[in-house]
């Protein structure tokens, strides 16, 4: 069994929010969820609407802009990570291993919604594209 935390060395239980997170990620997390959102509601509306082989190459190309983002998000994150190393000349664990975290969850957002995009997209190919029909016209 074991001893219960005494009040010298509490328990610190880290549970992180969405908002947190996002918080934490910067700025490119923002905007990957700004594209994740944007995606879905095209995905919808294809689904859903009219579809045509060009929108279907839209929306493909549309999936890789997370992945991009990420991507800056990367290299912003290392820029300002090597930044603070350079101005403080030490290397500061603490700060080294959060501005790592920030560069890894940029980069694991970015590749998540870019999968999900791609699974959109084959979804929407196998669907295939609709036929409009066009009614006859009108005897007068």
């Amino acid at each position: 069994m074991e001893p219960l935390p005494s009040p010298e060395h509490p328990v610190v239980v880290y549970k992180p929010s969405l908002l947190g997170l996002l918080q934490e990620g910067g700025l490119s997390a923002w905007v990957i969820l700004f594209l994740a959102l944007l995606l879905f509601a095209l995905f919808v509306t294809s689904l859903v609407g009219r579809r045509s082989v060009s929108s279907i190459i839209a929306y493909f190309a549309a999936a890789f802009l997370p992945l991009m983002v990420g991507l800056c998000g990367v290299a912003a994150g290392a820029i300002a990570a090597f930044e603070n190393l350079g101005t403080a000349g030490v290397a500061d664990p603490a700060h080294l291993s959060a501005a790592m975290g920030r560069i890894i969850f940029s980069l694991l957002m970015g590749a998540a919604v870019t999968f999900l995009g791609l699974i959109g997209t084959v979804v929407l190919a196998l669907v295939g594209p609709s036929k409009v029909v066009t009614p006859p016209p009108v005897p007068q």
